[in-house]
């Protein structure tokens, strides 16, 4: 505020205006300097926090989160041979659920799952990573940038398509995403409930059963994506 007065005060040096008109336009400036500031400093505060990592807002687009790396090869993606042990733990969660009808023993269930399927999320994942179709460069350019894409509505140029407009590959990579997560869940489920029953000597397994046949629903929804000479190479 100071150096604006000062600098009012300058000019009209150069400027070789009177005293008396000095005084009376730098007072001028000076108001409107003084409404312009009062203006500024009663502007509610905007309705979000920027932090170091992220725009924590409601109303605000977040980023798509895509999901983290496993750490597949991705040297096999859409091949019959990444396929088969997908086919496998189908084979197997189809099995358990035949052998849950006869009351068969739960630590033998439960060590078949856990001979078939990793235990770890990541190593049980990467599994389907190695098959699936990767994220494309422009999901990623979304992910990091779903605040611009959101206010400019997928502007991509003139007489261009929005960038949010989905190609084949991408909507067959969120579908393998989404029953390869829900294959990790529901065999997870299992394992606990498994547990739970050994535990408390509980008889009733119709919640098992339950989540086993979700298990071999994804797993087979998943394998249901891929083309349809490699279904028939594996028996589908």
């Amino acid at each position: 505020l100071i150096l604006g007065i000062l600098c009012q005060y300058s000019s009209c040096k150069l400027l070789n205006i009177n005293k008396s008109n000095q005084y009376r336009l730098v007072f001028k400036l000076l108001t409107i300097q003084v409404s312009f500031m009062t203006c500024i400093t009663s502007i509610p505060q905007l309705p979000y926090q920027i932090t170091t990592n992220k725009i924590s807002n409601s109303y605000i687009a977040s980023a798509r989160n895509l999901p983290e790396s496993s750490g597949s090869s991705g040297r096999l993606i859409g091949s019959l041979q990444a396929l088969r042990p997908i086919y496998k733990f189908y084979d197997v969660s189809n099995f358990i659920i035949n052998q849950l009808e006869q009351s068969l023993d739960l630590s033998i269930i439960r060590a078949t799952l856990l001979d078939t399927f990793p235990a770890n999320e990541k190593d049980f994942k990467k599994y389907f990573d190695e098959y699936s179709q990767d994220i494309s460069y422009r999901q990623q350019y979304l992910d990091k940038n779903a605040f611009l894409v959101y206010y400019t509505k997928g502007f991509d140029g003139p007489n261009r398509k929005s960038i949010e407009n989905n190609d084949e590959s991408e909507i067959l990579q969120t579908k393998q995403y989404g029953y390869r997560n829900e294959a990790w869940i529901s065999f997870k489920d299992a394992i606990e409930e498994i547990d739970y029953l050994i535990e408390s000597k509980t008889v009733d397994t119709s919640d098992l059963k339950n989540t086993v046949a979700v298990l071999r629903d994804s797993l087979n929804s998943y394998l249901s994506l891929a083309p349809d000479d490699q279904k028939k190479s594996l028996g589908l």
